[in-house]
């Protein structure tokens, strides 16, 4: 969990580095005076109703502690986080949508069901995201027991991930789930590739 965090909050300093321009042009002084306590999906909810979405995505986006509750919020599969994921990713932008999208596949071995439905409400493509894993690589590339370490972590996380999705009936969301395994089963056999020549 934490190789998967490391990676979210790198690329969480990249967004706050870049992130003036885009808060001054959406204007950054209304969110900075909102405050959300505590910091729950029912919360978050609230505020949205009162605030708008747009707002409260900054709000939440400003701040790498809120984020990561957000993130792993979703992550978790939590019913409540899932609910919120659609609206979240409808007033998102692309580095944004990257990293919600990359939090909900995680929710598919924890909450098959919610994150299927979590995909569908908030549109997100199974082909190319049912198979991400976030893997910290960047700090282990030269450090073969590391490489190996991580491939199989991510070989773990895709089994659970296919074995979550087979163990559901029909779905109302079977486009979905049918997509989501296949994109699952392609980015297994490159993690069994990844694993088996370390």
């Amino acid at each position: 969990m934490q190789l998967k965090m490391a990676t979210f909050l790198r690329g969480m300093l990249l967004v706050l580095l870049l992130w003036p321009t885009s808060a001054s042009a959406q204007g950054s002084s209304d969110y900075n005076q909102i405050v959300i306590e505590p910091f729950t999906s029912k919360e978050l909810v609230r505020a949205i109703d009162s605030y708008g979405v747009r707002k409260i995505l900054h709000y939440i986006l400003g701040d790498n502690k809120r984020a990561k509750i957000a993130y792993e919020g979703i992550q978790s599969g939590d019913p409540e986080w899932l609910k919120l994921f659609p609206r979240l990713r409808g007033a998102s932008d692309a580095m944004y949508t990257t990293m919600l999208d990359g939090s909900v596949v995680y929710a598919l071995s924890r909450n098959p069901e919610g994150a299927l439905e979590a995909m569908y409400g908030g549109n997100v493509s199974p082909e190319n995201n049912c198979g991400k894993v976030w893997e910290d690589w960047e700090d282990s590339r030269d450090d073969r027991a590391s490489l190996s370490q991580l491939a199989q972590t991510a070989l773990n996380e895709i089994n659970s991930r296919i074995k979550a999705l087979q163990s559901i009936p029909d779905t109302n969301f079977e486009y979905i789930r049918s997509n989501c395994l296949k994109d699952l089963e392609s980015n297994k056999a490159f993690w069994e590739n990844s694993v088996n020549r370390r």
